[in-house]
Formats: C-alpha cells, structure tokens, sequence
C-alpha cells in the first residue's frame, strides 16, 4: 500500500508532501521551527495517522506505524 505523508502548519496550510517508501520510511528536508501536524493517508485516501510534532533543534526521528501498514 502506498502512504502519503503531509505537513501541515499551525494554519492548516499543507506545508510539504511526500510519499513513504516501501519501508514506510520519509525523510522532510529543510521545514522551518515550529509546531507541525503530521498526517498519514493511504492509497485509498483514508487518514491512518495524525500527530502533533515540534520541530526544534531537539528534533529526533520520529517512527510512524500505522496498524495497516
């Protein structure tokens, strides 16, 4: 299944898109600090996952793993 992964800023404005690869993996390059939505949509359009994150100079890899993945 294929997962689309979006960014979304405080105003709900879609910040940057990517799609996960074959692992599940995504990597978002270069995205300003501040306080993010992160949302998780599969190939049938339907959200898997949505999260709050805080992109700071403590930023660490996050793991997303939705239950049909």
């Amino acid at each position: 299944m294929v997962y689309m992964i979006y960014i979304h800023d405080a105003n709900g404005e879609i910040v940057v898109t990517r799609r996960a690869d074959s692992n599940g993996g995504f990597v978002f390059n270069g995205i300003k600090y501040g306080d993010y939505s992160l949302c998780v949509v599969n190939s049938k359009g339907q959200v898997v996952d949505r999260m709050n994150i805080k992109i700071d100079r403590a930023f660490k890899t996050i793991k997303i793993m939705p239950e049909s993945m």
